[in-house]
């Protein structure tokens, strides 16, 4: 019975079987330990004396595995043969081999057959006589298993060859230990800096994600909110064009009173009043009766003057006010910045916030005061229920020019939440959307439409504010107000988009590290087909646990943690086959 860890001499022909070689290697390496296999390319110092070190490591084998593939015979230079050539290398380890009486047995690799006798030069003939093993790519690790038999001289037992095994799962998990942290560590810093969005595959990820949530999870009925569409038939009923004048302030101002009656929860403008009009003291005191009576006003800003919204002076303190800025990342993914972070100099984990959205104003009368980056949550003034406070989805900050939305400046950091959107025709249906001129005439739309309700009014004239949206595989054009209605109906059902927090996508990508690790591992002796079928049927299943998700509210970053997967198969897979270690030597 052999050693349990004897010392093995590998002999191969780089240009016959280098891969097949290295990779042998390190199955032995896991086997028996590093140093008690030798492979010329791992184990000669630069400046060593080539031949003396092949000479010594022969003299200490305990077995040599002479490495042959199909061209092991027959590779020529031109000299002739190289078998049949003196100063061979292979030639020397095998006949020294031979003369030593030190153990030899034959791997064959890549279809190769033992060469007869007669086709062997005169010091190798007795190779002829060595009873071979073969390596199969398909059948790797149970060609590998006999062949430790074979080196051992031992009968083949499963308990043994089990143990072996889990031998070398234990020596792999030691190469993994700092493997596996390092791309977790590496996923991590590319999800904080967003190394992906420069090439916008992050938000496009994201938005077939979102998409394919709401095809698991579609969203049920949202009837809190009404948008009333200030459109081309109100134009043409109330026989004037829209825009910033008296008349349709005391519209407004009507459409305030009708709607507080009614019993509305919230009456919002997703218009700016920036300009003074003659009927701006009869639409503030139509605020402030409807305020009076338990019904919010919220009025849009566009622009700050010195941290103060700007809104026509008699207005200013007669409504809430929201911020109308929306942010467009790439086609289905739009942002609605709910909140502007003034991160302090320690970046606590409650950072003082200004500046909110008109979604969250319309939803909760509350001011704000805070955001919480470690639970995702805004804080509110007098909040009864902080757990259950407004979650924003992502921390975003702006960068470059923000177009005629200046409430947001370049390099403000935003709680933003990445809005859900509903089907293209959801907010055209009769019971989500009324014309404003109807909405001022009780015969059309009733009472009982506005009541318990967030009316949402609007501008939806011709093509001015329409933004296209690609859902799915559909693209069509919405409205800014209908973002605004979408990013309300987020925060009334419940169904905002929450991106992980960083020490969760840490523990993600250490999981999604460990697990293309430890797939590297079990593959490496799998058929290549197979391997890579189970990789797509691997990456399918995660995204599909990852739509299930994105329906639920939790939108994963999917390409950063496939990313660590494969990072970590690849480099296992390929420290295990030597691709970083097997070209040095010019062995033909």
């Amino acid at each position: 019975m052999a050693a349990e860890r004897p010392n093995v001499f590998i002999s191969y022909r780089r240009d016959d079987a280098a891969a097949n070689a290295g990779r042998l290697f390190d199955w032995l390496s896991d086997q028996f330990g590093d140093a008690h296999v030798f492979l010329d390319t791992s184990r000669i110092a630069i400046g060593a004396d080539f031949e003396r070190v092949l000479g010594e490591r022969l003299a200490a084998a305990d077995v040599v595995l002479v490495v042959i593939g199909p061209r092991w015979l027959d590779i020529a230079d031109a000299n002739g043969r190289r078998l049949d050539q003196p100063d061979d290398y292979v030639r020397m380890e095998v006949a020294t081999a031979l003369r030593s009486g030190t153990r030899l047995i034959p791997v064959l690799v890549g279809g190769a057959r033992m060469p007869a006798a007669e086709r062997l030069p005169d010091a190798l003939r007795a190779l002829a006589t060595r009873n071979a093993t073969e390596l199969r790519d398909a059948g790797f690790e149970q060609d590998f298993d006999q062949l430790v038999n074979a080196i051992l001289d031992r009968p083949r037992g499963y308990l043994k060859t089990e143990l072996d095994r889990v031998q070398r799962l234990l020596r792999a998990i030691r190469v993994s230990t700092l493997l596996v942290p390092t791309v977790a560590l590496l996923v991590v810093i590319a999800i904080w800096v967003g190394a992906l969005e420069a090439f916008t595959l992050d938000t496009r990820a994201a938005s077939y994600l979102m998409w394919a949530g709401e095809q698991l999870a579609p969203p049920g009925a949202q009837p809190g909110v009404l948008l009333v569409a200030v459109d081309g038939d109100s134009e043409r009923r109330l026989r004037r064009d829209f825009g910033p004048v008296a008349a349709w302030r005391s519209d407004h101002a009507r459409l305030l009173r009708r709607a507080a009656a009614a019993g509305a929860t919230a009456v919002v403008f997703d218009l700016v009043f920036e300009r003074a009009t003659a009927a701006d003291a009869e639409l503030a005191a139509a605020m402030r009766a409807a305020r009076a009576r338990g019904t919010r006003v919220v009025v849009g800003v566009r622009d700050l003057d010195a941290g103060r919204p700007r809104i026509a002076a008699a207005l200013r303190d007669a409504a809430d006010w929201g911020s109308v800025c929306i942010n467009r990342r790439l086609g289905y993914s739009y942002m609605a910045p709910l909140a502007v972070v003034a991160a302090g100099p320690d970046f606590a984990a409650v950072q003082p916030a200004r500046t909110p959205a008109l979604a969250l104003a319309a939803v909760r009368g509350d001011a704000l005061q805070a955001v919480d980056i470690e639970r995702r949550r805004l804080v509110l003034a007098n909040d009864p229920a902080p757990a259950a406070a407004p979650r924003f989805s992502l921390l975003h900050r702006i960068s470059g020019a923000t177009g005629d939305c200046g409430a947001l400046a370049d390099g403000d950091l935003i709680a933003a939440q990445l809005i859900r959107f509903t089907d293209a025709g959801y907010w055209h249906e009769p019971q989500r959307r009324v014309s404003y001129a109807d909405a001022l005439d009780p015969q059309r739309v009733p009472d009982s439409a506005l009541a318990g309700r967030i009316v949402l009014v609007g501008a939806t004239l011709g093509r001015r504010d329409r933004v296209d949206v690609v859902s799915g595989f559909d693209r069509h054009a919405l409205y800014g107000v209908e973002l605004h209605a979408n990013a309300i109906a987020n925060l009334l059902s419940g169904r905002e988009m929450v991106t992980p927090t960083l020490d969760s996508d840490a523990w993600t990508a250490l999981l999604a590290a460990a697990a293309g690790a430890l797939f590297g591992y079990l593959a490496a002796a799998w058929n290549p087909w197979l391997r890579r079928a189970l990789l797509l049927a691997l990456a399918g299943g995660y995204l599909g646990v990852a739509a299930v998700f994105a329906g639920h509210g939790l939108l994963l970053n999917v390409l950063y943690h496939v990313s660590g997967f494969v990072i970590a198969f690849t480099l296992l897979r390929r420290l295990r086959s030597g691709a970083f270690d097997h070209r040095t030597r010019r062995r033909s």
